[in-house]
């Protein structure tokens, strides 16, 4: 379940997603939030001006963090059971022919900057990959 406050006027909602939603990344202008879902295998899109899923990206394997790239053309994914970080089209949520092989299970992700790198923290093997990036979008 994904619980909204309203800071406003105090009230909430839910909505149910079932699984075991975890971490939550937002775009710039706060209209988008990536919700990663680790039972479930998914990572959720929410629209916050609707306060609704508007799509899901399925296929994942353990999904710990979905985090968008500094420009927001790319989101990356981190896959806790394969080692992996997976790269989609941050509008078309198409899955990217890029793949990132990381440390043993990895659960955090950042991307640094214009530096061109990714950052991934792997719980499995107390270590943090470094990722250079492919540099065409």
């Amino acid at each position: 379940t994904i619980s909204v406050i309203r800071l406003d006027d105090k009230s909430s909602q839910t909505i149910s997603t079932g699984g075991k939603p975890e971490l939550v990344h937002a775009n710039h202008d706060r209209t988008r939030l990536f919700i990663s879902n680790f039972l479930l295998n998914k990572v959720h899109v929410l629209d916050t001006r609707r306060d609704a899923i508007v799509h899901e990206i399925t296929g994942l394997d353990g999904p710990e963090e979905a985090v968008l790239s500094p420009e927001e053309e790319r989101l990356y994914v981190v896959n806790f059971n394969r080692s992996l970080v997976y790269v989609y089209d941050a509008r078309t949520f198409e899955k990217l022919p890029e793949t990132y092989r990381v440390g043993n299970k990895p659960i955090g992700v950042a991307p640094a900057g214009k530096s061109g790198k990714l950052y991934i923290s792997n719980y499995g093997d107390n270590s943090v990959s470094v990722v250079a990036l492919s540099s065409t979008p």
